[in-house]
This record gives C-alpha cells, structure tokens and sequence, in this order.
C-alpha cells in the first residue's frame, strides 16, 4: 500500500497532460488482462516507452490483476475466449489448469489470449476516459491541499 501511495504521489506531482495518463493507465489495464503473468509491468512499460505515455500511471493500471483479482480476470478472460472460439463454456479454468498452462497449449491459452485481448479492450477503453476526467480533478485538489494546507 505503501508503494502505491508513493506512485500516486509522484502521478499527481508530474507534468504529465490527462492524455498520457489516461493512455500509460490503459495501456497498463489492457496489459494486464492478457495471459502474460510476470510480465505485466514489463510489457506495459515496454509498450508506454515506445508511445511516450506515463509509465507511472501504466504501472498503476497494471494493478487492477493482482493476486485478489487474477483468478475471477483470467476466468472471464477464459470464458470469453471460448465464447469467441465456439467452444463449449462449460469448459473450467482451475487453478492447477493456471499452473499447467504452458503444457495445456490451445486448450487453454488460445482461449485465454483471445478473451484476454476482448476482456482488456472492454476494461482499457473506459478506463481511459475515466482517468481523462478525474485525474484533472485529482491534480487540482493536490495542487489545492499544497497551497492551503490544514
């Protein structure tokens, strides 16, 4: 918790513009969606370097799967996959499956990587907006508490 204070912290402190904000936390949220488990904040630091958004704010959005989150992401990813592919949604994404998912090749990571893009498009494309509008908000109570403090 402590970490991510100091993220937001320094979010909030930047020349950043909302644009590149919003972008870096998208990019952060899509990233973190796919199928790339230990990977997430590499790729998603990799990808803001190359388009010049705000890695601190991809970091953060990086976070939206974290370890209370990941199982219930990857299963809708996985279910949606599916859906996609014309399989069977019966099909179940166990934890022993996660671990296994290198040996389980098409079976499972096909359908994983397909709703892993589906599932971080829906969650990304708000996000961005969402972000657009209250990071302005955010920056300016700062700015405000650093000004008048109590």
């Amino acid at each position: 918790m402590k970490k991510l204070k100091e993220l937001y912290h320094k979010l909030i402190h930047s020349h950043a513009t909302p644009e590149e904000v919003a972008w870096g936390f998208a990019i952060g949220v899509f990233i973190a969606m796919t199928p790339t488990l230990g990977l997430h904040m590499i790729l998603a630091i990799a990808l803001c370097a190359v388009l010049k958004k705000n890695e601190v704010a991809t970091v953060l959005g990086t976070w939206v799967v974290n370890p209370l989150t990941i199982f219930p992401c990857y299963w809708l990813a996985f279910k949606i996959g599916l859906f996609f592919l014309g399989r069977p949604l019966q099909q179940d994404l166990t934890a022993r499956a996660i671990k296994d998912i290198f040996h389980l090749g098409g079976k499972i990571i096909l359908p994983l990587w397909i709703g892993g893009i589906v599932l971080g498009l829906l969650s990304a494309i708000p996000s961005y907006f969402l972000v657009l509008k209250i990071y302005p908000f955010l920056k300016d109570r700062a700015l405000k508490k650093l000004i008048h403090p109590k």
